[in-house]
């Protein structure tokens, strides 16, 4: 190469240098920024809670009672939040959670148990339905994975053993989707756990109808679960369920807005659906999403 060749070519190096210099540090300045909005975006959340802990005691000891648990709200994105929004704090109703995991951990239904509400917990894996027992006494505590209608007998489960957020990833191998959720780590262990469908279930715990509230979190196994619950016979209103499907045609809204449901909101992963036929619950819920911080 001419020494004229090797001058150019210095020269395109020293300015790939610099562009990837300030590629970067405009890297590093995004993601700081991104940083200090979700820093702050958690502390309004963080101080949203309290004030709804607040209010919901205060709402149950003027009634004359004592909250059955200490009033927390644990969600993960504000779920139990929207939620006693759109009950309007009303202490009494029933609601179910499945996949549950310790009955603590970013539950949605902690804070209506606490407050008075009448409640069914599934969770799959036996030593988590255990924790449930103890940390929600209240409620009817289920263990078995739900899937299919007609599902019986045992079935493999994936437990992810490492930080909660994985940990709470476990999932049914046989659900579909698997690619949909993400990878937290953590080390993954088979474990055989019992199998049956929502119906059954419910039967089992002594549920009664109408249920207010359906929180499903069962990584990839919605539409399997949903198969084997029949929406109108528990008279089910509002359904929170986690949906990863985004990018995959949302074939769970599309499950469920053909069972009489309408999708009013998203919080995080999961979505919130209104049955169409309750249509002060539908206007009240479109209300609510029109407010700031939800």
């Amino acid at each position: 190469m001419s020494p004229l060749g090797w001058v150019i070519v210095g020269v395109l190096a020293i300015a790939l240098g610099v562009l990837w210099h300030q590629s970067e540090q405009r890297h590093k300045r995004a993601k700081r920024r991104l940083a200090r909005a979700e820093n702050a975006i958690g502390e309004l959340l963080r101080t949203r809670r309290r004030t709804y802990e607040h209010a919901a005691d205060l709402r149950v000891r003027t009634g004359g009672a004592t909250p059955r648990l200490p009033v927390e709200f644990l969600s993960q994105h504000g779920e139990d939040c929207f939620l006693w929004d759109l009950f309007e704090g009303s202490l009494s109703g029933r609601f179910i959670e499945v996949g549950a995991f310790d009955g603590r951990y970013i539950s949605a239904s902690y804070a209506l148990e606490s407050v008075g509400w009448q409640g069914v917990l599934i969770e799959p894996l036996p030593h988590l339905a255990d924790k449930c027992r103890q940390a929600r006494p209240g409620s009817t505590v289920v263990q078995a994975a739900a899937s299919k209608r007609g599902s019986s007998g045992e079935a493999t489960f994936t437990e992810i053993v490492g930080s909660l957020d994985a940990h709470s990833a476990s999932f049914l191998e046989s659900a579909d989707a698997r690619d949909d959720i993400p990878d937290l780590g953590g080390e993954r262990r088979r474990v055989q756990v019992r199998l049956s469908f929502m119906d059954e279930i419910l039967d089992e715990a002594g549920a009664s109808s109408p249920i207010d509230v359906a929180i499903i979190d069962v990584e990839g196994a919605e539409a399997d679960l949903i198969h084997g619950f029949d929406l109108d016979r528990w008279g089910v209103r509002v359904i929170v369920i986690e949906d990863f499907s985004e990018a995959a045609g949302r074939p769970l809204m599309k499950l469920l807005t053909g069972l009489g449901y309408e999708h009013v909101h998203r919080m995080g992963h999961n979505d919130v659906y209104v049955r169409t036929s309750d249509a002060s619950l539908l206007a009240r819920a479109k209300l609510i999403t029109r407010r700031p911080l939800l």
